[in-house]
């Protein structure tokens, strides 16, 4: 199954930094609180965020490390595009045209020998 980050990142409120930083704060209402604590409960990805976002102590530096890691992302996501399509269309192909060349060299050989050993 393929995961794709674009549309993990940017339509998925779970993702909302600020609304993780609200609840961390305790800023969230009451609902809200109770609502993205079954989020966490029904998600193994959030719960293993949840996990990671507790012992940072300094709500402050998360946004800056928050951000960091977000630049961080895009630049290999972005990097990964760029290496896709420098990759040259004949990688890996090297096998497909020596077995094509194979099978060809086998049918002229049982040609010619069909030719020669039945020819009237």
């Amino acid at each position: 199954m393929s995961i794709n980050t674009d549309d993990l990142l940017r339509n998925n409120e779970q993702t909302d930094p600020q609304k993780w930083l609200d609840y961390l704060d305790g800023k969230l209402s009451p609902e809200e609180q109770r609502k993205l604590e079954g989020e966490i409960a029904q998600s193994d990805f959030l719960r293993d965020a949840m996990e990671g976002l507790h012992p940072v102590e300094n709500i402050v530096d998360l946004n800056a490390v928050v951000n960091q890691l977000n630049h961080q992302l895009k630049q290999q996501l972005v990097s990964r595009k760029i290496r896709r399509k420098r990759r040259p269309a004949t990688k890996g192909q090297n096998g497909t045209v020596v077995a094509i060349l194979i099978i060809l060299g086998v049918c002229l050989i049982g040609f010619f020998l069909y030719w020669k050993l039945y020819r009237p």
